[in-house]
């Protein structure tokens, strides 16, 4: 909800729209990912999660240090501190689809019964 309202403040400039897409994610993350005890596929969906939110991160995190570090860049405060919040919401996304997937990969995994060569 909060990246909705963040959309719809910043409607006539483009500060706000990375952050906003960022907490729509986590917050559909989040969303998911809310039964990660007692389902027993969470796992799956927290891999595609992953799968789809790893490569982004990167891509912010790179998109916001390497002009930086080659000396380029001539970005306002404005778009800055959007890429920044931007980058946080979405290594958040990504620590929350890990600890969820591992979690209910490790405990509520389907026990499959022992097979004896004698059964």
């Amino acid at each position: 909800m909060i990246g909705i309202v963040i959309a719809f403040t910043f409607y006539n400039t483009p500060t706000g729209v990375l952050s906003s897409f960022a907490a729509v994610f986590l917050a559909a993350t989040w969303g998911t990912l809310e039964r990660y005890r007692t389902e027993r596929g969470i796992w799956m969906i927290a891999a595609l999660i992953l799968l789809f939110g790893i490569p982004m991160w990167v891509l912010f995190v790179l998109a916001d240090i390497v002009p930086r570090l080659r000396g380029t860049i001539a970005m306002p405060w404005s778009l800055a501190l959007d890429a920044a919040g931007c980058t946080i919401l979405w290594g958040e996304c990504v620590r929350v689809a890990a600890s969820a997937g591992m979690h209910n990969l490790r405990t509520v995994r389907p026990r499959l019964p022992r097979l004896t060569p004698w059964s």
